[in-house]
């Protein structure tokens, strides 16, 4: 059947009608991608995912060990001698371009955010300060806010990147990226390509969290446990740190299966119960060589942090088949009854570490 011509003309205009009302399409959704490293990320690697389809804009952080110098409106620190360093873990970054994130919005005042247990151990509050050093080099940092430890990486503080670069701190360990959906995927498998061959998460927030995360204590919480303490700086990988922090909580005895070890006296209880389930369950052969605790230095792979083996809750078990950066080769049994007495297992992290043993409480 034809239709009449002017019910053709009619069904036309009513469509370029609707064509008209419809308006552009509307933007395409966007994505926020992190590429998260545990070791510095080629310094380029920001640059070039700039300037791929889709990016929206882009944001960088990284991380430091500095000497915690000065605290102004909180407790005192302790005397110690000059050429000493109090650790003091930061993370530096850029704000991110989000309404109503208040940590951006402290960060882009040229404030620092404190974590809660960092606030609680150094009696802070937003307007108090706190002077920093790396070297010779100084930089004082107002408070502008108090954030929980899960929000500032476990980190003690979060300050700008233009403190970090300013103390000489230029790595960049962590890259943000708003982009559009249909750029994403493209972007994670460019930054995997360029950060080849140091290891990374990519993906949302959720894909790069390390797992168990939660379970692990920031460096402000492991303070409030078991203690803090000033070292002497000396040249390679170990530290030395004050001696009257050592002898009041680093205990030497007789651990089952493991025979003599030397740890902080608060792990001693945890780690001889884990023991005592091994043996229990006749899984003493799971242990096929002498493991350490208590040893005083930066972390492998990582020399602007420092291993927990020095505050002595760490402990290495089985180290052959199970080497820094290696796939770990232990007894998922071991694990979980270390995993039962309060022992995250380093075998998960993002550079595993399949021989460590990290305790975090009960």
């Amino acid at each position: 059947m034809t239709l009449p011509r002017v019910l053709v003309l009619a069904v036309a205009l009513s469509a370029a009608a609707s064509s008209c009302s419809a308006g552009p399409p509307p933007p395409e959704r966007t994505r926020t991608v992190i590429v998260h490293a545990a070791k510095a990320l080629p310094s380029s690697l920001p640059s070039t995912l700039e300037e791929m389809q889709g990016v929206k804009w882009i944001r960088v952080a990284t991380t430091a060990m500095v000497n915690l110098v000065k605290v102004e409106g909180g407790k005192l620190l302790q005397p110690r001698a000059p050429s000493s360093v109090l650790p003091f873990s930061i993370g530096a970054a850029e704000p991110l371009p989000a309404d109503g994130d208040a940590v951006s919005a402290w960060l882009a005042q040229g404030t620092a955010v404190l974590s809660t247990a960092s606030a609680r151990l150094r009696g802070l509050r937003p307007g108090g300060a706190i002077t920093v050093g790396l070297g010779d080099k100084r930089e004082r940092i107002v408070i502008g806010g108090v954030r929980d430890d899960a929000r500032t990486s476990g980190v003690e503080a979060l300050v700008p990147l233009a403190v970090a670069s300013r103390l000489g701190v230029t790595e960049v360990r962590q890259v943000v990226v708003e982009v559009t959906e249909s750029g994403s995927a493209p972007l994670q498998d460019t930054a995997r390509m360029l950060a080849a061959p140091v290891p990374v998460r990519v993906g949302s927030r959720e894909d790069v969290a390390t797992p168990d995360a939660g379970k692990l204590l920031s460096l402000a919480e492991i303070k409030e446990r078991f203690g803090e303490f000033s070292f002497v700086d000396v040249p390679g990988r170990w530290l030395e740190p004050d001696p009257a922090w050592e002898e009041a909580n680093i205990a030497t005895q007789h651990v089952p299966i493991l025979g003599r070890m030397r740890c902080h006296k608060k792990v001693m209880g945890p780690l001889t119960a884990a023991m005592l389930e091994v043996q229990a369950a006749g899984l003493e052969h799971l242990v096929v060589e002498p493991s350490f605790c208590y040893a005083p230095r930066v972390q492998f792979g990582d020399a602007r942090s420092i291993s927990r083996h020095t505050w002595g809750i760490a402990v290495d078990i089985n180290p052959t088949g199970n080497a820094f950066g290696d796939e770990p080769t232990q007894d998922p049994r071991l694990v979980a009854i270390m995993a039962k007495h309060g022992f995250s297992w380093g075998g998960v992290w993002m550079t595993p570490d399949g021989m460590h043993f990290e305790y975090t409480g009960l």
